[in-house]
């Protein structure tokens, strides 16, 4: 079976579920699908996380009809690009979680539904939602040591993960 195989039935279960979450950690986004569920954190405190979730560390953006919504190059920028960018604090909120906020609180009360995904060849993806929407995430380095992870899926509260690396699947 090809890593473009491995990936397409990797994410197979989004198909159907709702896209309504998503946060940052540092250089890595994480995206939020399917039936809300509530569980404890590390500091034993109730925290509401999806059925899957897609933990994504190399560049990625989200298209809709009309262009580019956002992308993890946001990230280097102030939440409104007209600020002075002299006092940004890339740490601190950015123009990246600033336009995924706004775009996600468009569909709070509806959120759009994973309609497909599709994979290419060296571990990137794309996930369509309804109303013409693209999730995409593409590998972008040659890396292939100990930090060569491109991006993870799994189900917070079971264990594993489907990880992509610079050498492949890593389960």
């Amino acid at each position: 079976m090809t890593l473009q195989d491995r990936i397409n039935r990797a994410l197979s279960p989004l198909i159907g579920l709702p896209f309504w979450g998503a946060a940052r950690s540092l250089n890595m986004e994480t995206f939020t699908f399917g039936q809300r569920v509530t569980r404890l954190n590390m500091k034993g405190e109730a925290v509401e996380v999806g059925e899957y979730a897609l933990h994504i560390q190399c560049p990625w953006r989200i298209v809709g009809p009309n262009g580019l919504i956002v992308g993890s190059e946001d990230r280097k920028y102030p939440e409104d690009e007209n600020a002075d960018w002299t006092e940004f604090d890339s740490e601190g909120p950015s123009r990246c979680e600033a336009r995924v906020k706004e775009w996600l609180e468009e569909y709070l009360e509806a959120p759009l539904k994973v309609e497909r995904v599709e994979a290419d060849r060296i571990g990137g993806f794309k996930v369509s939602l309804q109303r013409d929407f693209l999730l995409e995430a593409f590998p972008s380095h040659s890396l292939r040591g100990e930090y060569s992870e491109h991006w993870r899926f799994f189900q917070p509260s079971k264990e594993g993960h489907f990880v992509i690396t610079g050498h492949g699947v890593e389960a």
